[in-house]
Order: structure tokens, then C-alpha cells, then sequence
């Protein structure tokens, strides 16, 4: 007989698992909460919360229903062989998190226009030579999977007076960025990335997506910035 109230977290990490299992005591004093793999009764958990999971965690469970992702990635537990296909997977969206994202894209587009980094080498040389920038309005930036946290990338740098151009996998129309869907239209996007920013996740699809195909087909001294 399946227990809806019992979740069971399946996390390597004691800090994470502890901080979650206080969160949903707090939150969800009715649910019974397990840890794996000291956890009880399996044929009866239908929802397990889940982080980097050990391969095969969910083959001793036949009646699980949800895996909940405790971040924004699931690929790890997508790639677990014993994962069944009619389990649901769910993942965090978090707005803050897609702004610390988008952020710290800024920073290295903008760290890379204004040679940040090389100076900051040069200067342990003793080095003061002043070298050539570029501006925002001068590159574009193409976000290779432009969803939902690429698409908060792509409002940011837009606002900052950069082009922005963007590619996935089907057909997306988004305010201020062009876009490029599909293999066929691939090539097209990638001629127009002065800087590529890559927010693929890791699935079978994607994985090696980054290659010398790929770099070959970017206008020459692009930028790659991977946060996939």
C-alpha cells in the first residue's frame, strides 16, 4: 500500500539534507521524512527528494511516483538508469537564482570586453601596456538554450546595450533577442556569437554539444562563457 505522506531524500550531502529535512519539519510537520538509504518500507514511498543521487537510488521502488529535484539541474537523476519512465521529475525555479545566473553572465562579458583578467595578469608582471576594448553595443552575445533562465540572461544583457541573439532547440519569439531554433538554423546562430553563452543542460542530447564543429562556426576570437 503507497504512503502519500512520506518522502524520503536521497542526497550525499549531510549539510543539504539536513537543511531540507528541518525546511519540510517546519513546513510539513504531517510528513513522515526518511533519509536513504536508512529509509523504511520502499514499496510504499511514492516521493523522493532528490540531489546527485547514487546510480540505481531508485530501483528498489515500485510505486514512486515524484522525483523532486533539490536544485535547478535534474540531469543526474534523469541519466539514473533505474529511474522509471512514468515518474514525474520536477525541478526548483528559483527567481533569485536565475538572477545570480544572469549576473555573473554580465560580469564575464563585461570582465572579457574590457580585458579585466589581462590586466590583472599583466599586473603581477609589472606589465602596463593598455590594450583595445570593445563596447556592449559592439557584440553580440548568442545564449545557446534559450529558456527560462537564458532568457533572464538575455533581458539582462539586453538592458546593458548588448545584442542579444539566441538559440534552442524549438521555436521560441522573445522581446529585443533574435532567435534561432532547430539543427537547421544552428550554423546561423552560432556566425552571429561574439561571445557564446551556453545554459544547456546535461542530457543525452546535449552531451559534447560544445566541440570543434561548433567553434569552427563562431566568428573568429569568440568568447565562450559555459554555465551549463
Amino acid at each position: 500500500m503507497a504512503q502519500e505522506d512520506k518522502i524520503v531524500i536521497i542526497c550525499p550531502s549531510e549539510r543539504y539534507t539536513k537543511a531540507w529535512m528541518d525546511g519540510l519539519r517546519e513546513k510539513a510537520p504531517h510528513f513522515e521524512i526518511e533519509i536513504y538509504p536508512d529509509d523504511t518500507n520502499r514499496e510504499e514511498t511514492e516521493f523522493v527528494l532528490a540531489f546527485d543521487p547514487p546510480e540505481n537510488a531508485f530501483a528498489k521502488y515500485p510505486n514512486l511516483k515524484v522525483v523532486a529535484s533539490m536544485g535547478a539541474g535534474v540531469q543526474s537523476i534523469l541519466n539514473d538508469p533505474s529511474l522509471p519512465e512514468n515518474v514525474e521529475v520536477t525541478k526548483v525555479v528559483q527567481t533569485e537564482h536565475q538572477q545570480d545566473i544572469a549576473e555573473f553572465v554580465l560580469a564575464l562579458c563585461l570582465n572579457h570586453l574590457k580585458n579585466l583578467m589581462v590586466y590583472t595578469q599583466n599586473k603581477s608582471q609589472k606589465l602596463w601596456e593598455p590594450r583595445k576594448y570593445k563596447r556592449a553595443e559592439e557584440t553580440t552575445v548568442g545564449i545557446m538554450g534559450i529558456g527560462a533562465i537564458g532568457q533572464v540572461i538575455g533581458k539582462l544583457l539586453v538592458q546593458n546595450n548588448f545584442k542579444v541573439t539566441g538559440w534552442s532547440s524549438s521555436k521560441k519569439d522573445i522581446e529585443n533577442i533574435q532567435t534561432f531554433h532547430g539543427n537547421n538554423q544552428k550554423e546561423a546562430f552560432l556566425k552571429t556569437a561574439d561571445i557564446l553563452v551556453c545554459i544547456l543542460p546535461l542530457t543525452e542530447e546535449t552531451k559534447g554539444i560544445l566541440n570543434t564543429k561548433v567553434f569552427e562556426k563562431l566568428p573568429k576570437g569568440a568568447y565562450l562563457i559555459n554555465v551549463g
